[in-house]
């Protein structure tokens, strides 16, 4: 872990905004602490995450390139991150507070429909494929960073973790489609999905195979 410095934490006010304070500490990840970012008024606007400085954090010009090249993606789904910065050593990364529930707090209410789960699978595999083409990983696809209604979708957390391969990414996407298809938020041992739903045609269980 590592203290934030007063003057760390003056600049990543200014690089939120003049009328923002780092209010408390959130849930962060392993290397790095995240703050929420609050209007003086009240009501959160952006999450601020700090990373270890390298060799244990992001090398803040990766950083900084991997947000432009996300930004240039211009993927309808994707979250890019507000702003990033070198602080002290340190890469900062700006996201802005997801509108949208995690999957896991959808998945309260059960599964998915067979369709949307489909859609919403296809969809996540097209926004990472367009990342990895770019040469992009996201290193942290779980319940959380994916947001969804019944409506819409978003991908967040691309602030957290240059680390992660495409493989890592593939893993986790397979996690998470098992999860929005059977409502299971852990991994359990492998069965056919036709056992568990109704409806299930030989396509979408041997995809899940």
């Amino acid at each position: 872990t590592f203290q934030v410095s007063e003057t760390l934490r003056q600049r990543l006010q200014l690089a939120v905004g003049a009328r923002a304070v780092l209010r408390e500490e959130v849930a962060g990840g392993a290397g790095h602490r995240a703050f929420a970012a609050s209007m003086r008024e009240g009501g959160v606007i952006a999450i601020v995450t700090i990373h270890l400085a390298p060799p244990d954090g992001p090398d803040p010009v990766a950083m900084r390139q991997r947000v432009t090249e996300l930004g240039n993606l211009d993927h309808g789904v994707i979250d890019v991150p507000l702003a990033v910065g070198d602080l002290d050593g340190h890469a900062w990364v700006i996201e802005a507070v997801p509108t949208l529930p995690s999957a896991s707090d959808r998945l309260r209410s059960g599964p998915l429909p067979l369709a949307q789960g489909v859609s919403t699978i296809r969809d996540l595999a097209r926004a990472l494929a367009g990342m990895h083409r770019r040469g992009i990983t996201h290193g942290a696809i779980d319940l959380h960073t994916v947001r969804l209604t019944n409506s819409a979708l978003r991908v967040s957390g691309l602030g957290q973790t240059l680390g992660g391969s495409v493989r890592d990414d593939l893993d986790a996407l397979c996690i998470v489609a098992w999860a929005l298809l059977t409502g299971e938020l852990e991994c359990r041992s492998f069965r056919p999905l036709s056992t568990i739903r109704r409806g299930v045609g030989s396509s979408l269980d041997a995809f899940c195979a």
